[in-house]
């Protein structure tokens, strides 16, 4: 049997027959203990643990304090800082979640084993998978940051992989050329440009509503320049650096939006698709009053903005009817403004030839 420690004069320090033992915690509050031949040892290791403990001495704030400061603080990873829309989905989400989950909970003691179980609970809630990342987004964040200010000894989210079984979700699905066809003629005289130019150009909902008069070329090679988003109502600059991008238009679009502003020009600076005023459209109130009412008799209230994002790349895909063959996925890429042409692959594989494709011309590059 273990001879029994007996407290000395040293706080923290025990002895043990003729050894000395250091008490401490480990950053998840388990108790440790280290054992040393003199008491001069143990002090010396007592004392480099102290100050070890002192650089991560903020990792003793209650996740809920911590989180709060953070939120005010934090400027963003990229050279593009935190617009204040983005902070307060940031501040929507953790409060909404992490929070109540966590609670009182040390940040320095949340370990990988929590934030699995903290993704579980979200699962067990109902949470969809694009929620569940999206939380995940400034959880992320805020650990990052803890870890490179020294806050924290390890970054808990660090190699996270979700791997939920989500029955609900779906394959991204486009619209067919008859069923884009029946919607915008559906929709009210006034949007049908909009959604037109949604299909033609794949732009996002909030990039297209950013879109002005100056940004537009209509001349003999008419295309779009891409260069701000208007989010909730905030005109901002776009996410990444490639969703910066000139998208080409066809003289049937270009056409149409020549009309448009001989109707509704406001000035060069003004959104080109706007309200009757000039002012920027919301996508929230373009759902509910335009699109939905457009979509629900048709049998396709499954549609939303994107969908018209998804038709264009499988037009942008599919060889043209004209004979012209069909764009590549680093063409698509950059059309859309994705970071990278691997997840451009990813999201519209199904999209392109699910088959190895023709192969008769290898008779004619063989010379059979």
């Amino acid at each position: 049997m273990p001879a029994k420690m007996e407290r000395t004069s040293t706080p923290g320090i025990f002895k043990r027959g003729s050894r000395y033992v250091v008490v401490w915690r480990d950053a998840y509050g388990k108790q440790r203990k280290d054992s040393f031949r003199t008491m001069a040892e143990a002090r010396e290791y007592q004392g480099k643990r102290r100050q070890g403990d002192e650089r991560h001495a903020y990792s003793h704030a209650r996740f809920t304090d911590y989180s709060h400061d953070w939120l005010r603080t934090y400027t963003g990873r990229t050279a593009y800082g935190l617009s204040d829309s983005t902070r307060k989905d940031y501040k929507r989400s953790i409060e909404r979640w992490a929070i109540p989950f966590f609670a009182r909970k040390k940040i320095g003691t949340i370990g990988p084993r929590d934030v699995r179980a903290f993704v579980k609970h979200m699962e067990q809630e109902g949470a969809r998978l694009p929620t569940i990342r999206k939380t995940l987004a400034p959880l992320k964040a805020l650990f990052a940051t803890a870890y490179e200010d020294g806050d924290i000894q390890a970054n808990p989210t660090v190699g996270l992989r979700l791997r939920i079984a989500d029955d609900r979700r779906r394959k991204i699905r486009a619209l067919t050329r008859e069923e884009l066809r029946l919607i915008i003629g559906a929709v009210p005289e006034a949007h049908r440009p909009l959604l037109t130019f949604l299909a033609q150009t794949g732009l996002r909902i909030s990039e297209a509503t950013g879109v002005t008069w100056a940004d537009l070329d209509l001349g003999t090679k008419p295309h779009v320049k891409v260069r701000r988003q208007c989010y909730k109502g905030h005109v901002k600059a776009l996410k990444t650096q490639k969703s910066r991008r000139d998208v080409p238009l066809t003289q049937g679009m270009t056409a149409a939006l020549l009309r448009l502003r001989a109707r509704s020009y406001h000035g060069e600076h003004a959104p080109v698709f706007c309200s009757r005023v000039g002012t920027h459209l919301s996508s929230h109130n373009l759902r509910s009053r335009v699109l939905k009412p457009a979509t629900r008799p048709l049998g396709l209230e499954w549609v939303g903005f994107h969908t018209f994002r998804h038709t264009c790349a499988s037009m942008l895909f599919a060889p043209a009817q004209d004979g012209g063959g069909a764009k590549n996925v680093k063409q698509v890429q950059e059309w859309l403004g994705h970071a990278d042409p691997e997840f451009t692959l990813r999201t519209y594989v199904h999209l392109t030839d699910g088959g190895v494709g023709p192969i008769d011309f290898l008779d004619d590059a063989l010379d059979f």
